[in-house]
C-alpha cells in the first residue's frame, strides 16, 4: 500500500488556507442557496485542508474513522475493498464535491480503502462537530441528508450499472455517467479524461481488462468515441446512448437505399 503514517504522511502535505466561498467544488458540495454567513462557519469547521498525490490512500480498509469525514476539493479518488484473498475489488470512482468516509459512519471503521487517482486536495471534517453543528443549522442539516440521499443513490445505482446488461451497455453507461459528471463540473461533455486503469474499470463492471480494451476498439470502430491513451471523445452520443439502453439501431428511412447483403460463395 501507498499509505505513510498519517503523523507522517498527511501532516507534510497539508495545504494553504481556502474558503468554502471560492471553492470550485462549493456547487457539488453544499447546499443550494447557502449564503456567505454560512459557508464562514462552514469553514470554521474544517479541521485542515490536505493534499495528496497520486496513488496515496486518504484510508485503508478496516481502520478506525477517527471523527474524520473527507470533502474532495480537487481531483479524482477510487474506493475499493480487499477479499479474504487479498483481491482488490473497485467499489467507485470519486470527483470533486463527493464526501468520503461516509461507510464508516455507525461501524466506527472504514469498509474500504480510498486512494487519490490524480494529484488531489481534500477538507477533513469532524463528524461529531458537523452533526452538533447540523442541529443549530438548518442548511447543514440539509446537507447531512443530501450526504446520505447521494451516496444510497449512488449505490443503488452502481448495483444497477453491475447487474442489467452485456459489456458494452456497462462499459457504454459507464461514459455516459463519466460524461454527465464532467458536464456538471463545468467541463465540455464530449471530452474527458479517464485517471483510473482500464484493469480498475474493468474490475469495478465486472470485466476483464481485455474485455475492456476489446470495447474500446469496437466502439471507436463504430464510430462511437475515439480514444488517445486516458482522453476520451464522444463522437456519437446518440449511438452510445443506444448501446446503454440495448436499442437497436433506427431502422432506414423509407426510400432509403439499403445495402446489398453479402453473396454467401458455397464451395
Amino acid at each position: 500500500m501507498n499509505r505513510l503514517p498519517a503523523s507522517s504522511s498527511l501532516a507534510r502535505h497539508n495545504a494553504q488556507p481556502a474558503n468554502c466561498g471560492t471553492c470550485p467544488a462549493r456547487a457539488h458540495c453544499l447546499p443550494t442557496g447557502m449564503n456567505d454567513s454560512y459557508c464562514a462557519a462552514i469553514d470554521q469547521l474544517v479541521e485542515r485542508r490536505v493534499q495528496l498525490v497520486r496513488g496515496e490512500h486518504l484510508y485503508q480498509m478496516n481502520e478506525p474513522l477517527s471523527d474524520h469525514l473527507y470533502a474532495i476539493r480537487s481531483g479524482q479518488f477510487k474506493t475499493y475493498h480487499l477479499t479474504p484473498e487479498g483481491e482488490q475489488r473497485v467499489t467507485g470512482f470519486h470527483m470533486s464535491g463527493e464526501f468520503l468516509g461516509l461507510d464508516a459512519i455507525g461501524l466506527h471503521v472504514h469498509r474500504g480503502s480510498a486512494v487519490a487517482l490524480t494529484n488531489a486536495e481534500v477538507c477533513e471534517f469532524s463528524y461529531h462537530r458537523l452533526a452538533d453543528a447540523a442541529q443549530r443549522m438548518e442548511p447543514l442539516s440539509q446537507l447531512f441528508h443530501n450526504l446520505l440521499s447521494k451516496e444510497l443513490a449512488r449505490q443503488q445505482d452502481t448495483t444497477l450499472l453491475l447487474r442489467n446488461g452485456h459489456a458494452d451497455q456497462k462499459f457504454a453507461n459507464f461514459l455516459l455517467r463519466m460524461s454527465r459528471c464532467y458536464t456538471g463540473r463545468g467541463s465540455a461533455p464530449n471530452l474527458f479524461q479517464l485517471p483510473m486503469s482500464r484493469q480498475e474499470i474493468g474490475d469495478f463492471l465486472g470485466l476483464t481488462a481485455a474485455t475492456i480494451s476489446r470495447l474500446i476498439c469496437n466502439f471507436k470502430g463504430q464510430g462511437c468515441i475515439k480514444a488517445v491513451r486516458r482522453n476520451i471523445i464522444i463522437l456519437d452520443q446518440a449511438m452510445l446512448t443506444r448501446i446503454a439502453t440495448g436499442t437497436p439501431h433506427p431502422a432506414p428511412a423509407l426510400g432509403a437505399i439499403a445495402p446489398a447483403s453479402p453473396v454467401l460463395q458455397l464451395a
